[in-house]
């Protein structure tokens, strides 16, 4: 069954089964979550944020409000992405999901010609190994955009705002829409770049 997403990529319901060890976890494939575009730009973001974070800091960097901020923080507790006891992301549990679940939650597929700004493979880290294999580029699609391509919806409108605001966080967000809307080669090489990525050392970590 799929759910559509104002302002962002349609996904299939994903209901969770979790028995990690790590994090106490109530959803089932009857009753869990349906994880949403926002929650996983939420989720991206907070691999890259600041340990002293905020539900505030958090509302203003996505430009959303305090209450979606919320709602997305319990969907990914009960999704045993984020660990609500502890304040942060169970890591190995996003990158496990992240690298090889997302794309089939929320698949994607660059469409007509609109100006927009660069996405996927036409963005940091992939643009230097793949953007001339692609005449037209995936961009995902705004008003002042400054470059012409072929529309690939984001996760979630915040994913604009939070790849402005952070670059590490930008630069995966590519990442996930190399692996989301991609052929083999530029899944390959996306999650190569993406493991790498979720393998540094997390902000403020000692």
């Amino acid at each position: 069954m799929s759910t559509s997403l104002g302002g962002g990529s349609t996904a299939r319901e994903y209901h969770p089964t979790c028995d990690t060890g790590l994090v106490p976890c109530s959803g089932t494939w009857n009753t869990g979550p349906v994880i949403k575009g926002q929650d996983i730009v939420l989720l991206v973001h907070l691999l890259a944020a600041a340990p002293e974070w905020t539900v505030r800091d958090l509302a203003d960097d996505l430009g959303l409000g305090v209450g979606p901020i919320h709602r997305s923080l319990g969907r990914l507790a009960e999704a045993c992405l984020y660990d609500a006891h502890r304040k942060r992301v169970v890591r190995s549990a996003a990158a496990e999901f992240l690298l090889h679940g997302l794309r089939y939650v929320f698949p994607a597929q660059p469409r007509g010609e609109v100006r927009g700004r660069p996405a996927a493979w036409a963005a940091s880290p992939l643009r230097e190994l793949l953007a001339d294999d692609h005449p037209l580029p995936p961009v995902w699609p705004a008003s002042d955009g400054a470059v012409r391509g072929l529309a690939l919806e984001p996760l979630h409108v915040s994913a604009l705002r939070a790849a402005q605001a952070d670059r590490v966080t930008g630069e995966r967000l590519a990442l996930l829409d190399a692996l989301r809307a991609g052929d083999a080669r530029v899944r390959g090489l996306a999650a190569e770049h993406l493991q790498v990525s979720l393998d540094a050392p997390a902000r403020g970590s000692a």
